[in-house]
């Protein structure tokens, strides 16, 4: 087997307590709510983020993968910046945008629209934290 290897991320419905359980037992979890158009909060990240840091192995890298679709984004990009940066500080590492099957020139265009930039330097301390130590964890594996 390749080491390392590419990380796990397990995705299924939160905060059913199976997906959640085995999502802890890899790398990461890329969990969504039902229904689907609902959004996680930063509570919502909090609780999960207390279930990693319980693990047996809390210094272990784990990502907490959230995100919705495009068509869920807010109107004013300012208010959406907002709320990924709640995200993240509640414990969230990655962001990630769903681009639904459509149209290809409506996907495309999407697609060119490019991700929702914001402030790294300041959001995304904890994604920064947990890439760091998974370079550490992956320079002890050596």
């Amino acid at each position: 087997m390749q080491q390392p290897r590419i990380p796990i991320w397990i995705g299924r419905i939160w905060p059913r307590r199976g997906p959640v359980q085995r999502a802890l037992r890899w790398d990461g979890c890329c969990l969504y709510k039902e229904p689907p158009d609902e959004e996680f909060t930063p509570e919502d990240v909090r609780k999960m983020k207390a279930l990693v840091d319980a693990r047996p192995s809390p210094a272990v890298s784990f990502d907490i993968v959230v995100g919705h679709a495009i068509w869920q984004r807010a109107p004013d990009w300012e208010v959406e910046r907002a709320y990924i940066r709640s995200l993240t500080e509640a414990g969230a590492t990655w962001w990630m945008d769903y681009i639904p099957p459509d149209e290809y020139s409506r996907m495309r265009a999407w697609i060119e629209q490019g991700p929702l930039k914001i402030d790294y330097e300041n959001s995304f301390t904890a994604g920064k934290a947990a890439r760091a130590l998974r370079a550490s964890h992956h320079d002890q594996a050596r």
